[in-house]
């Protein structure tokens, strides 16, 4: 069985044709910003599912969505988007492959 390794991420682009799953846990930083871009999108395969745990800023969320719409990759799991709030940040019809967590704030 294959087990979850860490990468540096010089070798992203080399990997992304690989993956499964991709998770991204970036922090949001001048370093990160769009860092899952349209090309890198692209560079996955269309059975890999993402995943992103980190900031919003750190993926180009149109192209992802894109993505989804046109089945270049099989689903999406966001805990956050860009912008928030989530009602907000998907401005026209989600794909079915799309999960969005839901924050409830306060008690």
């Amino acid at each position: 069985m294959n087990c979850a390794r860490w990468y540096r991420t010089e070798k992203t682009d080399e990997l992304l044709p690989q993956a499964d799953h991709v998770v991204n846990i970036l922090p949001a930083n001048a370093g990160t910003e769009r860092f899952i871009d349209r090309r890198r999108i692209g560079l996955m395969k269309p059975t890999a599912i993402f995943y992103n745990i980190g900031r919003g800023n750190t993926v180009e969320q149109p192209a992802l969505l894109e993505a989804l719409q046109k089945r270049k990759i099989a689903g999406a799991y966001l805990d956050v988007t860009d912008p928030e709030p989530r009602r907000r940040a998907i401005r026209f019809g989600r794909p079915r492959t799309v999960f969005i967590t839901r924050i409830r704030l306060g008690a």
